[in-house]
């Protein structure tokens, strides 16, 4: 739970990005996580406008959906956000224990329930 901080989601955001070696800010990683994760965005906001808009240049974005490009990355960025809670739980085992896969699932989809702030 202490990941989903808001204080900590920027960094956070930034971790993911390197660790799947995805040249995106937090925000732009936030938002295409979101529309990967199928959940709706209001891209009324200023800073999700602008990383819609720089999703789109990159070639993630086709409308309000992920391309195919959009559909790599978020794949490499969830496998991140995984990886990174399986550090984490080092030790528990979480390839023997389907309810410890299921928590990591959980928790790697509660960490883009809201957009990053700058700390």
């Amino acid at each position: 739970s202490t990941l989903a901080l808001r204080e900590n989601r920027w960094r956070m955001y930034e971790r993911f990005a390197d660790r799947a070696a995805v040249d995106l800010d937090p925000t732009e990683l936030w938002l295409l996580s979101r529309l990967g994760e199928g959940a709706p965005v209001d891209l009324g906001d200023k800073r999700l406008t602008m990383a819609g808009e720089s999703l789109r240049e990159r070639g993630f974005l086709v409308d309000s959906r992920l391309a195919d490009d959009g559909e790599i990355v978020y794949a490499r960025v969830l496998e991140a956000r995984r990886e990174n809670l399986a550090e984490l739980l080092d030790g528990w085992e979480p390839e023997q224990h389907a309810d410890v896969r299921a928590m990591l699932d959980r928790f790697a989809r509660l960490q883009v329930a809201e957009p990053p702030t700058a700390s």
